[in-house]
């Protein structure tokens, strides 16, 4: 129980996926920088998968799916489901450096 609280910790830290709304009762300028921000991080997304088929395994470690859970989704083994999360990852993180 302790090792899946830590997991789920973890997960949450590692990537904070949170819903943005259309409709905003004012603007202000830090809320258009992060408009900005994941406005960018999704173009990044995007532009990898298509270059590769390992975002699609990032996205859904991402959305709280463990090895096992994506290996039967997508019916590969959890061994190409690791590697393509860890190459996924780079892939990402150059993107988003540049």
């Amino acid at each position: 129980m302790h090792n899946t609280y830590i997991t789920q910790y973890n997960r949450r830290k590692c990537v904070p996926f949170t819903g943005m709304d259309d409709d905003y009762s004012y603007a202000s300028p830090y809320m258009a920088d992060q408009e900005l921000a994941l406005s960018h991080i999704l173009s990044a997304v995007r532009d990898c998968a298509r270059k590769s088929v390992a975002i699609e395994c990032v996205v859904l470690y991402a959305k709280g799916y463990n090895y096992d859970e994506i290996s039967r989704m997508l019916g590969i083994p959890k061994g190409t489901v690791m590697s393509r999360i860890s190459n996924g990852r780079k892939m990402l993180k150059e993107s988003l450096e540049l």
